[in-house]
Order: structure tokens, then C-alpha cells, then sequence
């Protein structure tokens, strides 16, 4: 099963989904900082990933993008069930979380809440339980989904060097992201995003 998820990401079209995000969000927020840069290209990653979430639906948006179009391979593939979008995704909050805390151990804690994850994910009715919304299934884990995740951090990282004198964060200060249930963190983080992403067209203008 895991190998068939690795196979169907494509890296070059994870790496075409990520470039395109960034530079929207940097069009949403042009003065943004590199945090804010991140935060923001993680909020279109998450905005896309449950599109119906919000009443202003940008799903039809998305959808006149005709570069989101091609890398996302719409109408073909479903936005919730896209392990290209989940696996940029992964990318996009890994690099938010290890540009906000700057924890050099940043890497293993999330691959360990990553592991969590999968296991419960195999118990009974296991999928429902991790799932932000009741609509959008939680997509099965994989090394290639993961291997993403690793690069988000590493980026991140250089992300915190940047903005904090080349200096890292305190070591495992980023077990924060472990000590609430990634639903919350995902509800906060769409409760502080005003306006989200596409509510005003596919670039946010």
C-alpha cells in the first residue's frame, strides 16, 4: 500500500504546487516576513486541501487558476484525495513549524507525531477520529509524503537562521505541536486567517 502512495507523488508537480503557493502568498502579503511568507503558504496549502470548508468556497477559484489547474489536475483529481497537495502540504507546515521554533530536533518530533498518527489511523473507525473535518478523509501516510515533510523542515530552519543571527531555537521546543491534537492547531490557525486565501479570487487580490 505505502509503495503505491509513494508512487502516486510526483515530486516535480509537489515542487510546481509549493512554488505556485509561495508566490501567491507573497502576492497576498507582499511586505510579509519569512515566517509570515511560510505561514501563508501553508494556510493555501490547508485552504485547498478542505475547500469547502469556508462559505466562500474557493474550490471554482481555484479552478479558473489555470496553473493550480494543471498542477493540481483538476477536475480530475479530487483536491481532498491529491497526494501531490498532501505531500506539498506537509511541506508547508513542517516549514512553518521549524520557522517559528527553530528546534534543530525539529524533524524526529514531527516524524514521531507523524508515526502516532498512522497507528491510530489503523485502529477501528481510527481514519474518523484524526480527521479536521468530517468531510475530508485523512490520506494514508508515506516515506515519500514524509520525505517532503523532512525538506519543509530544513527549509525552515534556514528560514529561523535568517531572521535570528544564524542562531537554531531551543533545543525540542517544538514538541508545542505535539501537546494539542493537530485538529485544533488546524481550526486556530483557519480562525486566524482573515480573509483565507482565495476568498477574493485565485491570487487573493
Amino acid at each position: 500500500m505505502s509503495q503505491t502512495i509513494s508512487d502516486a507523488i510526483d515530486d516535480s508537480r509537489v515542487a510546481g504546487i509549493l512554488k505556485h503557493a509561495a508566490e501567491l502568498a507573497l502576492r497576498q502579503k507582499p511586505s510579509a516576513t519569512l515566517l509570515e511568507q511560510d505561514y501563508w503558504s501553508w494556510q493555501i496549502l490547508l485552504t485547498l486541501r478542505r475547500w469547502d470548508d469556508t462559505t466562500a468556497t474557493p474550490l471554482s477559484n481555484v479552478q479558473a487558476d489555470p496553473q493550480w489547474k494543471s498542477l493540481l489536475r483538476l477536475p480530475d483529481v479530487p483536491l481532498d484525495h491529491n497526494y501531490d497537495l498532501m505531500a506539498a502540504e506537509h511541506y508547508g507546515y513542517a516549514r512553518y513549524v521549524a520557522a517559528t521554533y527553530g528546534d534543530p530536533h525539529t524533524d524526529g518530533i514531527l516524524r514521531t507525531y507523524f508515526a502516532v498518527k498512522t497507528a491510530v489511523s489503523l485502529l477501528p473507525s481510527g481514519e474518523k477520529l484524526l480527521r479536521t473535518t468530517k468531510n475530508h478523509p485523512v490520506l494514508p501516510e508515506s516515506g515519500a509524503s514524509r520525505k517532503w515533510m523532512s525538506l519543509g523542515v530544513q527549509q525552515g530552519l534556514l528560514d529561523y537562521r535568517k531572521t535570528h543571527g544564524s542562531h537554531l531555537g531551543p533545543t525540542f521546543s517544538s514538541r508545542e505541536v505535539l501537546r494539542s491534537n493537530v485538529g485544533p492547531q488546524y481550526k486556530r490557525a483557519l480562525d486566524a486567517t482573515a480573509p483565507l486565501p482565495y476568498a477574493k479570487g485565485p491570487t487573493g487580490s
